[in-house]
């Protein structure tokens, strides 16, 4: 009796192999042919710091790795600010980010929606009328990252 190891089946019969072998490759044909790529939705990340003594914000959005937003976000609001003190208020990743800042109390408030901009804004402005008691709490930063690119890899 023959045997022989192809993909791992240990295979009793040459003839066995071989038809295992010829319908993977046909697979592996229809595949190729009917979906010539693969896509891989991609994760972006976006951050918001906060002078919050003076509201001014600093934001980045679409980077590869939250580190990296944050870090940008930093950089932004430090530079905007002219301050070595900025608090991050939002990290996230694919959706929409916006916060609202309350001049009485100095402090900031986040809303975060998954696809939605405007609704994340008034998320915060809620947020931030609610929690601070201010109803002069006011917009300073509202992004929203691409989570709708694809990163495509062709066959």
């Amino acid at each position: 009796m023959q045997t022989q190891l192809i993909l791992g089946i240990k295979l009793v019969n040459l003839k066995v192999g071989y038809c295992i072998m010829k319908n993977y490759m046909f697979f592996c044909l229809v595949v190729c042919l009917f979906f010539p790529q693969i896509s891989f939705a991609r994760n972006y990340y976006g951050a918001i710091y906060v002078d919050e003594t003076t509201g001014i914000a600093g934001s980045a959005w679409d980077f590869d790795n939250d580190v990296d937003s944050k870090k940008a976000a930093l950089n932004s609001c430090k530079i905007k600010s002219g301050k070595k003190y900025c608090e991050l208020i939002s990290g996230w990743g694919n959706s929409c980010s916006a916060v609202a800042w309350s001049p009485k109390n100095k402090s900031a408030r986040t809303g975060k929606l998954n696809d939605n901009q405007k609704e994340a804004e008034k998320l915060a402005l809620e947020a931030c009328r609610r929690a601070e008691r201010d109803p002069r709490c006011k917009l300073v930063a509202s992004v929203c990252t691409n989570w709708e690119t694809e990163e495509v890899i062709w066959w």
